[in-house]
């Protein structure tokens, strides 16, 4: 006969649901990334944009997390030239650098990513 050792305590429900929510939030936060990292690889190659338009783009970031008024956004764009029509662009496509919530104007993930890129090549 074998030695058989101290019987095991079962988890308890409560334990495993626990430990299920920790790993499922484990894997929102690695999903995240995967989805931004995939957005910064199907970047399209350096399309041409006149420095304007990133001037808008700068402006909006320079305002911070809460981003612009719609009002401060037509503001920005007669600034650069822009007719404040011609702002909607901005929004437009998949790959939009600005979003509207709330009566607010905020950069997208495609926005920060093309802000990087002028600072980039802007500061020595």
């Amino acid at each position: 006969m074998g030695l058989v050792g101290p019987p095991t305590r079962a988890p308890t429900i409560l334990a495993l649901r626990t430990e299920v929510s920790r790993l499922r939030e484990g894997l929102d936060r690695l999903d995240a990334q995967l989805a931004r990292l995939a957005e910064e690889e199907e970047a399209p190659a350096g399309r041409p944009r006149p420095e304007r338009y990133y001037l808008v783009l700068l402006a909006v970031y320079e305002r911070g997390p809460h981003g612009a008024s719609t009002d401060e956004l037509a503001t920005i764009g007669a600034g650069c030239d822009y007719d404040p029509r011609g702002l909607g662009g901005y929004f437009a496509g998949k790959r939009a650098p600005l979003k509207s919530e709330g009566g607010r104007v905020r950069l997208t993930v495609e926005g920060n990513r093309l802000v990087r890129e002028y600072l980039d090549r802007s500061l020595p």
